[in-house]
């Protein structure tokens, strides 16, 4: 073969398979090649391949070994569109050959002197690339077949790593496989087995070298020798296509071997050979019933790939799970690999592992780990097994006194150890020439190693103490393990969890010791000062205090303690309660007079400011985009109020970053993030991150997006935000470019009502810009929660001074937002944007000036200046209103609101920011902000609605009744209606669509087209018409009812019991229960035979409480106390694995909706759970509040659903 491609009559670069018909044919004149008579049938494809070897050969330019071994854009080369459309077309795997360290270091030497060769020939070819042009045919030919011999130097180094492909190559089930599926009879292919041609190895070379064309009558005697002119039309045909893949096949596993690969390096059985061994290990182990959880997952099988790397390694236990585990996994996802110069999208790899938690599951494991090395050919199956005994074994001995019993984690300790020495004395693990396995040998000799059998020692038990055991918690018939405890809780490794010395929230308290020098004692109740010094004036900053609100309106229960509660609420922002705090206790006149006073005053200031220069150097193209701004006076107010960013008017004339850390203010909520990338790693990638961009086709994109993409764009280049178009040329090799794509959003207009909007975005995420931007601060936007928590505070607030008053509120958006601030002198090198000009299918470049809409440093700059924007209006004219991002909604009383409109508008036209006038709609009771619409209407009672706007319900009807026309739906269509409908589920009272909306997202993971099945559909027409007919969501701003609900459960293998009482915020028992359930209602519940139903009966007991001890309450705040953390954490997310409390579940939701109570759900611990009394039949409460329940036949028989 090497001798071949040295005399060029094998060119892997110019043809499909590689080689000339006619061999020892100079490939400089392809075309003058020896007469030969051609058989019938072969002279077409043979002339096929001297045309594209010819064509091929004339394109070559040896810049580099990359261009001449293996060009994947050879039309007719191996990796080509013909080559890969034929790969693709094989049901086998393409295998790739090992890249283990043992294997690199094996290959080490070979590598260097074919390294050190393909140097001296890489600078002797660009000597000759540089010469005169018309000398360029010579200069290429002599480079070719320099490099050539330069690829069979690479070929002799990497021959090693070929073993994945030769696995194929040599199975005689995966040649007897192919050969049926080609046309062979069976008969046909036992007559070349019977003639030595037993594998696809074997076929390639039968009858020509690969890359010669077999000739007719050669394919002929290669089916039946003593009579070829009888073979069929049909087995020739048969036999030519083999022969050919075979080929194929033998020419793809030389390319591999020279060119390698930058991915992952697996080994894999061809099916056919998977299945021919596993059914032969069947009948070599015919004592042994292989399925179920013997079945051994065909993953393990390229797990076990030490045979490859031709030396042991530790092959963990919990890695090797059943056929059945495999199946039930979800695929892995999809990664983005940068594989030579392109980029790649392939399947994740990642190995799965089951967790092993008994003596019983660790023994399997260690089963199918034996099945799978014997299998593979490592191991012999009961070698191994006879190790695997020994160590299980030492599982099962009676520990000396004072001794503990060998645990599973010394057995996976001395597992471990075990495979570390064979790896120090196996030098290899193939069968030698004798065909016996080296780890046969060695695995016997392990039992005796000392450093060994020192992990299967048993270890002493602690000393106990003379100090009587402590008390368990919930008294006899509480527990699962034994009588009276409540059981030990175990990580996934089987250690014991134990709860934390210091609480997670306390973990950063600089105060270690309390106030007479003596440290905390976290394991123990830790007693505390008698009262809290707030910090001295110094230590403060503007705006915060430390604040202690009395909790009189929550519950308090003597028996927990003897002294009134009160909340420290440490460090708060007040900020906005000052605000509203003046004015409800001012007159409207009074603070309108003061409003009107500060906005004159500040008036007058710019104009003296007018005419000065900013306070800070400033470029050019940063003074045209601030051309309306006065800096000086913003910089002037935001010192007057004392703002915390102090560096905010200084980056602003600068301008902002767009690669790296991004700085922080000091005023928003610090979060750590680290940068993925750093400036110089971009850098270094962007040649080929450029090129992936702009080969990447918007053809087939929406046409009225593309052509309004580009005629915004050109907008902002008249506007001065961009310059452009630019020539390629003109940007730096090494700058970050970015494709501008569009999206359609809804929006609405004041005249138009719904419009539909293109907005353009520029993705610095794939130009992988935002990768790196580090930070430690995030930011937090006030959503409709903020916005209703503001008017419920004013509305309570007011009517404790006498005061209903009657709120507007209206919503005010900036104009183009981020085109207001620039962007600084470094950023303008990778600022350049790649638009798709439609009319010419062809890119356009401009330079962006201002902040991009997908830049991560854009969003974070911005969101410091609309929130210094937001803070001077609450300290200089007191406007009560909230910031999300550039949309502001305020809120007035309907007397203020014409002088309140006024100011706004004046604060805006001082500080040089233009509102969108389009979605001014000025003052009302009902206002659509941030895509819901808030309804004020009903205000002076105290009640402030929330619902989701007319348009957006008829939309998602209309896309849902679409969906359901049809017979299946893609899966990105269910992703999109899916986010759309969890917004609207938000303003949506109750959790009755949550166990839908969990229907419908299994859907959403699915690929290509998803079939409309019955539970597909209902799941779509229960949240359309929840959607249309939900009941609004309702903030109660008046004082509600509290009441406060404990449960508990108790159980026993006889029975069990709950109870539950429920309190009212002033501590006054109102009702309570506590019943027993009998055996056969735990038959009913537990139809699994489950060990213990502690679980089950805690959720029971939970949702009881509410349904039959809130039976009449209505629109009141309900707290749940309950001490068991696994039915605390099903209450909260609604969802659980058990078909009886899922039911249990859905009663609850129903309740919710038909109380509309607010229940919050809090753990309690269990020795101060008042409800365990009565969960165990004591009774020292008022008999007469007691209601009682027959669970047998009301509520239970119901959970189950049965009648």
């Amino acid at each position: 073969m090497l001798g071949d491609i040295r005399s060029k009559c094998f060119l892997p670069d110019c043809t499909r398979s590689g080689r000339f018909v006619g061999l020892g044919h100079d490939a400089e004149h392809p075309s003058e090649e020896p007469a030969k008579e051609a058989e019938p049938g072969a002279f077409s494809e043979a002339e096929w391949y001297r045309r594209a070897a010819a064509d091929s050969c004339e394109s070559e330019e040896p810049d580099s070994f990359q261009k001449v071994s293996f060009d994947n854009d050879d039309p007719g080369g191996i990796g080509s569109p013909v080559s890969d459309a034929f790969e693709a077309s094989l049901p086998v795997p393409v295998f790739q050959p090992d890249d283990t360290e043992e294997a690199q270091r094996e290959n080490c030497s070979g590598e260097e002197e074919a390294n050190a060769d393909a140097q001296r020939r890489e600078n002797d070819s660009s000597s000759a690339s540089d010469s005169d042009s018309s000398e360029s045919s010579s200069d290429s030919d002599s480079s070719g077949d320099e490099n050539l011999q330069l690829a069979g130097a690479h070929h002799a180094a990497l021959r090693p790593k070929i073993e994945g492909m030769a696995s194929l190559l040599k199975s005689q089930a995966a040649f007897k496989e192919r050969a049926l599926e080609c046309g062979l009879t069976e008969a046909e292919h036992d007559a070349l087995v019977a003639r030595g041609v037993t594998t696809l190895s074997g076929a390639a070379y039968a009858v020509s070298t690969p890359g010669v064309t077999p000739t007719e009558a050669a394919l002929r005697g290669l089916l039946d020798p003593i009579a070829p002119e009888g073979v069929s039309v049909g087995s020739l045909a048969a036999i030519r296509r083999l022969v050919f893949e075979s080929q194929t096949l033998a020419i793809a596993e030389v390319k591999l071997a020279i060119e390698g690969t930058d991915g992952e390096k697996r080994s894999e059985l061809a099916p056919a050979e998977r299945t021919s061994r596993i059914a032969a290990q069947k009948a070599r182990l015919c004592g042994y019933d292989l399925t179920g959880t013997m079945e051994v997952a065909h993953s393990c099988y390229t797990y076990v790939s030490m045979i490859d790397a031709d030396s042991p390694f530790y092959l963990e236990p919990h890695k090797f799970i059943t056929r059945a585990q495999e199946i039930s996994h979800e695929r892995p996802g999809k990664e983005i690999v940068l594989d030579a110069s392109k980029l790649t999208v392939r399947d994740k790899s990642s190995f799965h592992r089951m967790q092993i938690q008994n003596e019983l599951q660790l023994s399997q494991a260690f089963t199918r780990r034996s099945l799978a090395c014997d299998l593979m050919g490592v191991i012999t199956f009961r070698v191994q097994e006879n190790w695997h005994k020994f160590l299980m074994d030492r599982l099962a001995e009676s520990p000396p006194p004072n001794f503990r019993r060998i645990s599973m984690e010394q057995v996976l300790r001395a597992d471990r150890q075990a495979w570390q020495k064979l790896a120090e004395i196996v030098p290899s693990i193939k069968r030698t020439s004798a065909g016996a396995l080296p780890l046969d040998a060695a695995f016997p000799t392990l039992p005796t190693e000392g450093s060994i059998s020192f992990y299967l020692l048993p270890t002493r038990l602690q000393e106990l103490d003379d100090k009587p055991p402590r008390k368990p918690w919930k008294g006899n018939g509480k527990g699962k393990d034994q009588k009276g405890d409540r059981g030990t809780k175990r990580d996934s490794e089987g250690k014991e969890k134990t709860p934390p010395e210091l609480p997670d929230a306390l973990k950063d308290m600089p105060l270690r010791t309390t106030s007479k020098g003596k440290r905390m004692c976290w394991s123990y109740n830790i007693k505390v000062d008698d009262r809290v010094m707030p910090s001295p004036p110094k230590e403060v900053t503007f705006g915060q205090r430390v604040a202690g609100k009395s909790l009189e309106s929550l519950v308090f229960i003597q028996v927990f303690a003897r002294e009134g509660l009160q909340l420290l609420l440490g460090m708060l922002k007040q900020q906005p309660v000052v605000v509203v705090d003046k004015i409800v206790s001012t007159s409207y006149a009074d603070i309108a007079k003061d409003r009107t006073q500060a906005m004159r005053k500040w008036l007058l200031r710019a104009c003296e400011l007018k005419d000065l220069e900013p306070p800070f150097p400033t470029p050019d193209h940063c003074r045209a985009v601030l051309k309306n701004k006065s800096m000086p006076l913003f910089a002037e107010m935001l010192e007057a109020a004392n703002y915390p960013d102090k560096d905010l008017v200084k980056t602003m004339c600068s301008g902002f970053d767009l690669l790296g850390q991004i700085p922080a203010s000091g005023v928003l909520p610090e979060k750590h993030m680290d940068a993925l990338l750093t400036i110089d790693e971009v850098r270094s990638l962007t040649p080929e991150v450029r090129s992936a961009i702009l080969h990447q086709r918007d053809d087939g994109k929406d046409l009225e997006i593309l052509t309004a993409v580009h005629k915004l764009t050109l907008e902002e280049r008249d506007r001065g935000w961009l310059r452009g178009p630019l020539k390629s040329s003109e940007i730096p090799s090494d700058s970050v470019v970015t494709r501008r794509f569009g999206i359609k959003q809804s929006s609405t207009d004041v005249d138009k009502g719904k419009v539909t909007k293109i907005r353009p975005i520029d993705d610095y995420t794939q130009s992988l810009a935002n990768l790196t931007c580090g930070s430690t601060e995030t930011i937090s936007p006030h959503g409709v929660d903020v916005i209703c928590a503001g008017i419920s505070y004013r509305i309570r607030r007011g009517r404790q001074l006498g005061l209903r008053e009657r709120l507007v509120s209206r919503a005010i958006d900036l104009r183009k937002a981020y085109k207001n601030l620039p962007l600084s002198t470094a950023a303008l090198r990778d600022s350049y944007l790649a638009v798709l000009n439609p009319a010419t299918s062809q890119y356009e470049f401009f330079q962006a000036l201002v902040l991009p809409f997908g830049a991560r440093p854009a969003v974070q700059g911005f969101y410091r200046v609309a929130s210094a924007i937001w803070h001077l209006a609450l300290v200089f004219f007191d406007l009560h209103w909230t910031q999300f991002y550039d949309d502001y909604f305020l809120i007035a009383g309907e007397s203020e609101s014409p002088h309140i409109n006024l100011i706004q508008e004046s604060f805006y036209a001082l500080l040089g920011w233009e509102t969108a006038s389009e979605k001014d709609c000025e003052f009302g009771f009902v206002t659509r902000a941030l895509g819901v619409q808030i309804d004020l209407s009903d205000c002076h009672f105290g009640l402030v609605k929330v619902s989701n706007t007319l348009s957006r319900r008829r939309e998602l009807e209309i896309t849902i009744n679409d969906i359901l026309a049809s017979s299946s739906v893609s899966g990105s269509v269910l992703t999109s209606l899916r986010g759309r409908l969890l917004f609207c589920d938000n303003q949506i009272f109750g959790r009755m669509a949550s166990l839908q909306l969990r229907i419908l997202s299994s859907y959403c993971e699915r690929r290509g087209q998803v079939r409309l099945n019955d539970p597909l559909k209902k799941a779509l027409s229960f949240l359309r018409d929840h959607v249309a007919l939900g009941p609004e969501r309702i903030v109660h701003c008046s004082f509600r009812n509290c009441f406060h609900v404990y449960s508990d459960a108790s159980y026993e293998p006889s029975g069990g019991g709950v109870g539950a009482l429920a309190y009212n915020s002033q501590g006054l028992l109102l009702s309570w229960f506590g019943e027993e359930l009998s055996q056969d209602v735990m038959t009913i519940i537990n139809p699994e035979e489950k060990c213990t139903l502690i679980y089950e009966l805690e959720t029971y007991a939970a949702v009881m409480s509410l349904v039959r001890l809130g039976r009449l309450w209505r629109d009141a705040d309900v707290i749940l106390f309950l001490d068991n953390e696994a039915s605390l954490a099903t209450l909260i997310n609604g969802r659980s694995d058990s078909l009886f409390v899922q039911r249990l579940l859905n009663t609850l939701f129903e309740w919710e909706c038909e109380s509309r109570c607010n229940v919050w759900f809090e753990r309690v611990p269990s020795a101060s759970n008042p409800a365990d009394d009565p969960s165990r039949l004591v009774f020292p409460m008022q008999p007469g509040l007691r209601a009682r329940l027959d669970a047998k036949s009301d509520f239970v028989l119901h959970a189950v659903g049965l009648s």
